[in-house]
């Protein structure tokens, strides 16, 4: 996902040190794996819960911020249930 974000031009931040921070995530309920591949991939269909969490994250992990040009751009990239994301939602 970083490499699709970085050809697209979507600035990143890699963090330095581990960092705490609350998060909003989204918890993957019910999710299913088409019975064959279509275009060389197997498509997931999936139900996505959100929520409110507590994280760590390691020092090298990758912080997108939407506060950019291409912003929005990122956020249809990494949001679940955008029609651009490669999950199929249920």
């Amino acid at each position: 996902m970083i490499e699709r974000l970085a050809i697209h031009g979507v600035k990143m931040e890699r963090i330095a040190e581990r960092r705490e921070v609350d998060v909003d995530v989204y918890r993957i309920v019910d999710a299913k794996l088409a019975p064959a591949p279509f275009e060389g991939h197997v498509p997931v269909t999936a139900t996505f819960k959100p929520e409110r969490a507590h994280r760590a994250f390691a020092p090298g992990s990758v912080r997108v911020t939407t506060d950019q040009p291409l912003g929005d751009l990122a956020i249809l990239l990494l949001e679940p249930q955008s029609p651009e994301s490669r999950v199929e939602h249920s």
